[in-house]
Formats: structure tokens, sequence, C-alpha cells
């Protein structure tokens, strides 16, 4: 114990001692390291030839086929590597960012709440110009830290809603805590403490006197995710856990010692430039998400219970018409009854578009109902009966409800 604390106090040491411009290409390698971690564990995400549906953001466009989707593929990973190796070097991150909208363009399961941070993380990072001087880079890391502190702040705030106590935190007290179900209502009430001790981190980070408190919080919520998503914990969702550990390392040397102001001071023709997109992205836009009028994955909805899942049930005698794709994800509806509160026959067969993604591509769909609707007309496209496929679209937990039934609009 006492030498890791003395590794700790030396690093942060360093850490405290790097001017702002050495500060700011750490952070970017960081970023350029866990990004390619991330997508390098969710590899087929990134592939438009893989067997889960595609959701392009325009219904209908042509996919670019194999294999120029795997030569993209690489080519994103080859300008991040590059950027994170010569940080200095911004005409690798502007040829990463084309790629990337083109990647996204493709299929909006790719919005993931982990690349969608990195992305506003990396974007001040173009004003990184050689011969920066330290006053241009501490406003690169003001801007860096605004996005930490909001994302932290409408984390907290959207896990405020009905089902985060019942779903996420019931499911922490059980398997990390061993609460028995007997005992679980009188535990249940201690789960407000997660947002609100969230929602006050978040806000000591704005304030440079608090700065410090505020991230001791941070960077203990993270190492409490890792340990409950690891398999000290849980064991799942691990394309979140390079994303936890870049965090905790992207907060300390973005915010550990800062001074800088939030409130002041900005300067146009710099990363400050940013700043009222920032605003409108990171604390307007998430407002409308507590009223579904938002994407949760770009609102910050981390751990918050809201998420939803369609099922496709099929009755037996439809299987030969299901393409061999779509048929390896078929699944015996037992294997979902306990979670899953539909009577479509004891022989039904079903395809879970969560499971399905978790399995191929190692992420969570996006579950929006438009992407959703679209892989609903994809179905309806095989010629299948209506009494021979059922699409129902599920709340998140154990104790899942029905929401609302699908159907076919092409």
């Amino acid at each position: 114990m006492g030498k890791s604390q003395n590794i700790v106090r030396i690093l942060l040491r360093a850490i405290g001692e790097l001017s702002p411009v050495q500060r700011t290409e750490l952070s970017a390698r960081l970023i350029c390291a866990a990004l390619i971690a991330g997508k390098l564990m969710s590899w087929k995400l990134w592939l438009n030839s893989r067997s889960y549906p595609l959701s392009p953001v325009w219904p209908g466009s042509a996919a670019i086929p194999y294999p120029a989707d795997y030569t993209i593929a690489c080519a994103t990973l080859l300008s991040i590597g590059l950027f994170g190796l010569f940080p200095r070097k911004t005409l690798f991150l502007w040829l990463y960012l084309g790629l990337e909208l083109l990647n996204l363009l493709q299929d909006q399961n790719r919005w993931q709440s982990w690349l969608y941070e990195y992305l506003l993380l990396l974007l001040p990072l173009l004003w990184l110009k050689p011969n920066i001087p330290d006053s241009q880079a501490l406003r690169i890391l003001r801007l860096q830290a605004f996005v930490l502190a909001a994302t932290y702040l409408f984390s907290g705030i959207q896990k405020i809603n009905p089902v985060f106590l019942p779903v996420v935190w019931q499911n922490i007290l059980h398997r990390l805590f061993f609460v028995k179900t007997a005992d679980m209502a009188s535990w249940l009430p201690y789960g407000y403490a997660i947002p609100a001790i969230e929602i006050a981190g978040a806000l000591l980070l704005a304030f440079k006197n608090t700065r410090t408190a505020g991230l001791v919080i941070m960077l203990l919520m993270h190492l409490f995710i890792l340990f409950y998503l690891m398999p000290s914990g849980i064991n799942y969702n691990s394309i979140v856990w390079p994303w936890n550990f870049a965090l905790i390392l992207i907060n300390v040397i973005v915010l550990y010692k800062s001074r800088f102001s939030f409130w002041h001071n900005y300067r146009k023709g710099s990363a400050d430039s940013l700043f009222p997109l920032y605003t409108v992205l990171l604390l307007l836009l998430p407002v409308l998400s507590l009223y579904n009028l938002y994407d949760l994955e770009l609102s910050a909805s981390l751990f918050t219970g809201k998420f939803r899942n369609l099922v496709v049930f099929i009755k037996p005698e439809a299987l030969p018409k299901i393409p061999p794709k779509l048929k390896q994800h078929v699944c015996s509806y037992k294997y979902l009854v306990d979670n899953y509160r539909y009577e479509p026959g004891p022989d039904a067969r079903v395809i879970s578009m969560q499971v399905w993604a978790m399995d191929e591509m190692n992420v969570s769909p996006l579950s929006e109902t438009r992407i959703y609707q679209g892989v609903v007309n994809e179905y309806c496209r095989l010629g299948l009966k209506p009494d021979e496929i059922t699409f129902m679209l599920y709340a998140s937990g154990k104790q899942a409800q029905r929401v609302e039934s699908m159907h076919c609009t092409e």
C-alpha cells in the first residue's frame, strides 16, 4: 500500500510540474490510445459487412461495401494513431474527423456515448499548432475541462428518473453487495446519493477553488465503475473499461492543480471559439432528451437504466424464410421468458437486438425508436406474414414491461 501511495504521489507531482502545452499533448495521446482501444474492442461495429443491421442517417442510402469498409476502418485507426504520435500534426486529426464522419453517417449505432465524448475532447486539439504558447494551450485544457464537467452534470441529472433505483441501483446492491431481495426495499432509497454526488462533483469542478474536491469525487466514481463492471464485479460491458481508465488519467492531466476559470477571458481565434457550440451540445440539447426529444446517447445518459430493447418474435414455421445471417441470432423464447412478458406461443423463437449487438459488436445498440423502426422495416422486406412475426419494444431491466408494439412502415 505504501509503495502504491508513493507511486501516485510521484505521478501527481510530475503532472503538476507539466506546462499547459505538455498537458495538452499528453491528453491528446491518451484520448487517441483510448479511442483506438475502444474501436478494436468493438471492431465489427465499424464494418458495414456484418450481420447486425446498419442504420444510416439517410434511410435507404447505399452502404460502402466490402472490402472498402475494411479499408476505411483501418484508415481511421491509422489516422488517429498518427495524431496520437504527432499531436501537433493536426492534419492527421482533420483526416480522422473526416473518416469518422463518414463512419457515423453510415450507421447511427456508432454514435456511442464514449465516442461522442472522445470527439468533443479531440476537437479543441485542432488548435494545437507548432510553437503554440502556454496561454493558448490553457484554453484547450479549459474547453476539455468544460466537456468533462458538463458530461458529469447531465450524467447525474439523467439518473434522476423512475427506473434508476429499481434497475441500476438494485442490480448494484444485488450483484456487488449481495443484498437479499427481502432487504432490498430498505436499501433502495440510498441510491439517490449517486446522482446527488455526481452532480455535486460536476459543480465543484466548475470552480477553481473547489476543483480538487470535485476531481477526487470523479476519480473515486470511475474506480467504483471499473470495480463493478470488471471481473472483480459483474464482468460486463467491457467496451467502457478503457473509457473509464482513460477518464481517470484525462481528469488528472486536465484538472489537477488547474487555475483557469470557465466564466471569463474568452478570445476569438482560439479553442474558445467552440464554447458556444459546446454549450448547446452539452447543456441545452440534453435538456430535450429529458422529454424524449433528443438522443439519450448524446445526452450523457450513462448507467441510468433508461434503455429500450427491440425483441422480434418469430413463429417456427417462418424460420425457413429467415436469412442465415439473421437465423444465427435466433434463440428459444424460454431464454428470455423471465425478462419479456409476452405470450407468442410455447414454440416461438426470438431475436433480441440487445443480445445480438453485444454478442457481435460488443456494444449496446442505440435505443432510439427511429433506429429500431429501420430494423423492423428490414425484417418486413423478408416477406413474412403479419401473424408470423411480431415486434415488441421493451423497457430495460430484469422486470421489463412492454412499452409498445412496432409495425412495418414501408
